[in-house]
């Protein structure tokens, strides 16, 4: 979810970092894709370094 005000607000380096926003909120949306994969779960048996299910763990 870009932020297309970005450019506005802060004029140096914002295109820089409003990538490395995206990114980051890329990256959180595919943990958050990847949890919704083990419904019934709860993140203390998610988070399981046994048993993490291996999306889970790539998506990290």
């Amino acid at each position: 979810m870009l932020n297309r005000h970005c450019l506005q607000q802060v004029p140096l380096d914002a295109g820089r970092e409003c990538k490395k926003r995206a990114a980051v909120e890329n990256a959180a949306q595919a943990v958050l894709d990847e949890r919704e994969r083990c419904p019934g779960r709860t993140l203390a048996d998610l988070y399981e370094l046994r048993s993490m299910p291996h999306g889970l763990r790539k998506a990290h």
